[in-house]
């Protein structure tokens, strides 16, 4: 080769991870008779220091990005059946499974904030989710074949729209300190059921039935709104009652009717 022609090229490839679930990579092209540039590509990936994939365990997401960090804590299924930490965002993705107990005795949990993706249920004893200042957001159905259900975000919102309530045999009680999100959803006893708001309730397409018992919605104030268009009520009078008497009923039912109590 003769002389003057250009040094051979080095490339120098650095790798240099910019945020949990990133990576860019720098192509350093040199040259010793041409100007050097610079070829920059990002893409995404799992797995890295930083963060990891919540397959088949649940976690307390501290930051609220509702994702899994490595440093965050994880839990396994056995642990939910009781868990109890008030200070944690719990958060419960489908690949967990369900959480059951099929022996005798409750499920209680009580965290932060609680969100599930997973089947709750129970064979013999009642359920109890508790959010301790934040919300709570079912997807998965919740089942106590023999007891009680008690869902309360007291200071929170509780989003239960899509997901299915059923207790066989005894009382639905279901309390949001904020707004109550139930569109769509199913809930199903032969008890009492109760819903509590500190806001508007939507009830929307939703299916409230309860052979034996009555259900009863109480919103915050005058001002607030129940939302029942499309619903369909099937407790023992086929009525929804309604506090305060003079709070607004939005849309129709597609079956039963609603009534100020």
């Amino acid at each position: 080769m003769r002389e003057g022609v250009r040094s051979a090229l080095v490339v120098v490839c650095v790798l240099v991870l910019v945020s949990a679930g990133s990576a860019t990579t720098y192509g350093l092209f040199s040259d010793s008779e041409q100007a050097s540039g610079t070829i920059q590509a990002a893409d995404k990936f799992n797995g890295n220091s930083d963060s990891g994939s919540s397959s088949g365990t649940a976690y307390n997401d501290a930051d609220g990005d509702g994702e899994r960090d490595m440093n965050e804590q994880t839990y396994s299924q056995s642990d939910l059946v009781g868990f109890d930490n008030p200070s944690a965002n719990l958060v419960i993705p489908e690949s967990v499974g369900p959480v059951e107990k099929t022996d005798n005795g409750n499920i209680q949990m009580t965290a932060q904030s609680i969100t599930s993706e997973v089947k709750i249920r129970t064979k013999n004893g009642g359920i109890t989710l508790t959010a301790d200042g934040g919300n709570i957001d079912l997807a998965g159905p919740v089942v106590a074949e023999t007891g009680s259900i008690d869902i309360n975000a007291q200071s929170g919102d509780v989003n239960l729209e899509g997901a299915t309530i059923d207790s066989k045999n005894r009382y639905i009680d279901v309390t949001a300190g904020g707004h109550l999100n139930m569109d769509r959803a199913t809930i199903d006893t032969n008890a009492q059921i109760t819903l509590r708001s500190g806001s508007d309730i939507r009830l929307e397409n939703a299916e409230i039935s309860s052979k034996n018992g009555e259900a009863s919605a109480t919103l915050g104030s005058a001002g607030d709104t129940l939302y029942v268009n499309g619903a369909t009520i099937g407790d023992k009078d086929d009525t929804l009652r309604y506090s305060p008497a003079d709070a607004t009923v939005d849309g129709t039912p597609n079956s039963g009717t609603t009534q100020p109590n």
